[in-house]
């Protein structure tokens, strides 16, 4: 089971659409929950479930939704400074490893440069929404945080893009992202979806595998340290406004084991 990334997705986003909300100062005692989403009431996000979840474990004060890479959006479209953001790296790179025949070679620097800045976008996320909480006179309240950062979470959520995909996609859908990606790590699709678990298993081990360690060797690159650094100081000047910052970044051992489950028990190597 793939852990998937809760974040509000700009590049589906129409830039016209995206207007800045009336600034509201939130009362003290607010619960503000940065999360995803759903704008469908039959439907439930992790935001909706995390407030549902506060509401029967007996709170009762005020509530705030916020919606998760909004307002790095926002500011990226007011500065426009001419220097691509980040998330048009991300787009940049998907292109890439949607061409024909990329190199292994390329695809696996593309694969770490996507991990990076899948990681720093979320954190440049988070960071502008604490920034917005702290500006807009939050005071004597609780904000929950929920975004997954971790290598292990992209690896996770980009192994489930690849292995939940249908093997004969439709030409609408077809890029060759997928068969470029398994390529690059030594898979062969047929024994990926192979009915024999003997098979099937340890090819899905080595497209887990191979995507973690990729993930991984990003953790010390300067840009990643930088944001986790403006990140940081974002928690602090809010908690110095009377305010509690609590920060759910996923359970590493679920990761594993859900990953585990679909190689039909081969376990990934995963530090930390």
């Amino acid at each position: 089971m793939a852990i998937s990334l809760p974040q509000f997705n700009p590049l589906s986003a129409q830039p016209a659409e995206l207007k800045r909300p009336p600034a509201v100062k939130p009362e003290p005692g607010t619960l503000v929950v940065i999360d995803s989403f759903s704008t469908m009431p039959e439907f439930e996000n992790h935001g909706d479930q995390a407030l549902r979840a506060a509401r029967q474990h007996g709170f009762k004060g005020p509530t705030q939704k916020v919606s998760l890479g909004q307002e790095a959006v926002l500011r990226g479209m007011e500065q426009k400074s001419g220097q691509p953001s980040v998330y048009q790296k991300l787009g940049s790179i998907r292109t890439e490893l949607s061409q024909p025949c990329v190199t292994p070679q390329r695809t696996r620097e593309l694969l770490k440069q996507e991990a990076l800045y899948q990681q720093v976008s979320l954190l440049g996320d988070a960071t502008a929404e604490l920034d917005q909480l702290k500006a807009s006179g939050l005071k004597n309240s609780a904000v929950n945080l929920s975004y997954g950062t971790s290598p292990k979470h992209i690896a996770s959520s980009k192994y489930g893009e690849i292995a939940q995909a249908p093997p004969n996609p439709s030409p609408f859908q077809f890029d060759h992202h997928n068969s470029n990606v398994m390529s690059a790590l030594g898979v062969t699709p047929q024994n990926l979806r192979h009915p024999d678990p003997k098979i099937s298993g340890p090819e899905r081990a080595r497209l887990q595998q191979g995507l973690i360690d990729l993930a991984e060797s990003s953790s010390s690159h300067p840009e990643l340290k930088q944001a986790k650094s403006e990140y940081l100081k974002a928690v602090k000047a809010l908690e110095s406004q009377k305010n509690s910052v609590v920060v759910s970044s996923g359970n590493q051992e679920q990761v594993a084991n859900g990953l585990a489950k679909d190689a039909h028990g081969i376990r990934p190597r995963i530090d930390g």
